[in-house]
């Protein structure tokens, strides 16, 4: 059980109840067994995730009902942003609160880019507050001030018929239409070469590319999920860091060797300590310029496999000034996976970005929400299976988005002036056309 239902996605729910990835699994007295076992081995390590820390609250302000109305006292007004996240349990709270006395909360929100329902974010129970006459007073924010009109018509298609139309502040005749740019799934460097001719024609400076989820970011980043010479997890990070700072996401090359050289220069920390360390480190200057020259000194990887784990151990040894090299433990024999000889090969043949000159970053939707960019380039699935995004979610079917539409949703709406849209190069024409409109350019 332990390996299909991960412990890092198991929560109590309000009723002390267990529920898994945003599922209530209540029902099921052997699943709360075991929900209830790893949340105890949590909470005895000192483990809290921000959901737990709200059910504590919760169940405080219940056995002391005086700390709601000190609280309510105290602190008269409460602002509450991305307000469509919020979890039953900290509806909850806020009510308490507001029984209490305190009666000026703002919960500002927008229901479709709601993406944490998987962590028990409830945008229903926001929008019931909205539509609550008697006890909130719901106010429409409709001016758009950061996308064109041409891009607003795109993720609109996305949004209730019943909702207020967004006001669109920018609307000029020579706004860039929405682009299409079909791709070849086995070689994305084509398409994304396209994305890049636009970003520089219409000297765009903030640029990025949105996929949904890790699989298709690792294959964009360079990382073959299928192709593993080392059984540590070492090289990897190391890699992913390397092609991190080649795309100027430095800050997320340098979180990951961070954790890579506390692990290494303190072997038997806990994880509780790790955590701490992180957090002592993160706006330490020096240690970042540190880390940053480390990354940025790794030997090339023009290297073969075997030359580069050599030389990349040895690296770390002198720099770090440690006793022992460290161990990548590189595979030496062949399996039925796995060939030695590739090993020969230079780790840029399996390892390298899918991108050319420009080096624009590719992140995840969570990642970007609540940011703006100049253009954003999403690339969609062939089809919607699992956890992919694909045309077919552009379909409204029901009242309110699904998640993968509230995805896209939030993916679409990140741009100031062009929105492209990846597809597989199969895709019809007078498909497209008829999705979005006959204004749209095909690349």
């Amino acid at each position: 059980m332990l390996h299909r239902f991960q412990p890092s996605k198991i929560d109590y729910t309000i009723v002390n109840g267990i529920s898994w990835d945003g599922h209530d699994k209540s029902d099921d007295a052997d699943f709360v067994k075991y929900g209830k076992a790893i949340k105890t081995a949590q909470f005895s390590m000192g483990l809290l995730k921000t959901s737990d820390s709200a059910f504590f609250a919760l169940h405080i302000l219940k056995k002391y009902s005086r700390l709601a109305k000190y609280l309510a006292e105290k602190f008269p007004y409460l602002i509450i942003d991305e307000a469509q996240d919020t979890s039953e349990i900290q509806h909850s709270i806020l009510e308490m609160l507001f029984d209490e006395g305190l009666k000026n909360i703002d919960l500002v929100g927008d229901p479709y880019q709601c993406l944490y329902q998987w962590r028990d974010a409830s945008p229903e129970l926001f929008l019931q507050k909205f539509d609550d006459v008697v006890n909130w007073k719901g106010i429409y924010l409709t001016e758009n001030r950061r996308s064109t009109k041409k891009i607003i018509d795109v993720f609109s298609t996305l949004r209730r018929n019943t909702d207020k139309a967004i006001i669109p502040v920018n609307n000029t005749a020579t706004d860039l239409p929405l682009h299409i740019i079909k791709y070849d799934s086995s070689n994305y460097s084509e398409a994304i070469g396209k994305y890049e001719t636009l970003c520089v024609k219409n000297n765009f400076v903030s640029n990025n590319i949105l996929v949904r989820g890790n699989t298709l970011k690792n294959s964009l980043l360079g990382k073959e999920t299928n192709y593993s010479p080392w059984n540590s997890s070492l090289p990897y990070l190391l890699i992913e860091s390397r092609i991190h700072l080649q795309s100027n996401e430095i800050k997320e090359a340098v979180k990951k060797v961070r954790r890579i050289i506390i692990g290494l220069l303190s072997p038997n920390i806990s994880f509780a300590d790790l955590k701490e360390k992180e957090q002592e480190l993160k706006n330490n200057k020096g240690t970042n310029a540190t880390i940053f020259n480390l990354i940025r000194g790794l030997p090339s990887f023009e290297l073969s496999l075997k030359d580069w784990t050599t030389l990349t151990q040895q690296y770390l040894k002198t720099e770090l000034e440690l006793k022992n090299e460290p161990d990548f433990q590189i595979r030496k024999k062949n399996t039925a996976g796995f060939d030695k000889t590739t090993l020969d090969n230079p780790v840029n043949k399996y390892f390298k970005k899918s991108t050319s000159d420009n080096n624009i970053p590719v992140s995840t939707i969570h990642q970007v929400k609540g940011m703006t960019f100049d253009s954003v380039f999403l690339i969609l699935s062939a089809n919607s299976t699992g956890q992919n995004i694909s045309l077919k979610d552009f379909l409204l079917k029901e009242a309110m988005p699904t998640e993968k539409q509230r995805l896209i949703y939030v993916a679409i709406s990140r741009p100031r002036s062009l929105l492209c849209i990846g597809v597989p190069d199969d895709t019809e024409d007078e498909q497209l056309k008829k999705l979005f409109s006959e204004e749209i350019i095909i690349v």
